[in-house]
């Protein structure tokens, strides 16, 4: 029979995913994530086999862990489209993070770009359910927010 573990499993992820966010993953060196984690780096390895299976672990406890308090709100019956949009907000927040966090860890490119897409194609989706389900008159098209933008009057797209 193996020794109880002296740790806090959902503790120490968040504590490597810290590190991963501040360093990166290829900068997230084994002794510097076990020092933050407070545990050793044979642990690590039994634990989770590797610092890849460190940051997988970390990240599937972030999605099941944290990423409920962006979006719960989302699932209630009823979510006005306040509700919605502030919760889109909250996950684009949390994905422009995660997004980071990729391109510190040097994922590939086209891995970023897909969750970009995926991002993007979200968010829309979003938008368009909460247009169908409001039923106030109003304009819909967000043309209007991008026309008037700085960034679109450099980019010419401004009328």
């Amino acid at each position: 029979m193996g020794r109880p573990k002296l740790f806090d499993r959902t503790e120490v992820l968040e504590r490597a995913l810290d590190v991963f966010w501040e360093f990166g993953y290829h900068e997230a060196s084994m002794r510097r994530l076990a020092a933050a984690m407070d545990i050793n780096v044979a642990t690590i390895f039994s634990e989770f086999g590797d610092k890849k299976g460190l940051y997988a672990h970390a990240l599937e406890n972030y999605e099941t862990l944290k990423l409920p308090l962006f979006i719960g709100a989302l699932e209630r019956p009823g979510a006005d489209l306040q509700t919605v949009l502030l919760n889109e907000a909250r996950l684009l927040a949390v994905n422009t993070l995660g997004l980071f966090v990729m391109i510190r860890a040097k994922v590939a490119p086209e891995i970023v770009h897909d969750t970009v897409e995926g991002t993007i194609a979200t968010l829309l989706s979003a938008l368009e359910t909460a247009s169908v389900a409001d039923t106030a008159p109003h304009d819909r098209s967000i043309t209007p927010g991008i026309a008037g933008s700085t960034s679109a009057n450099r980019k010419g797209l401004a009328p």
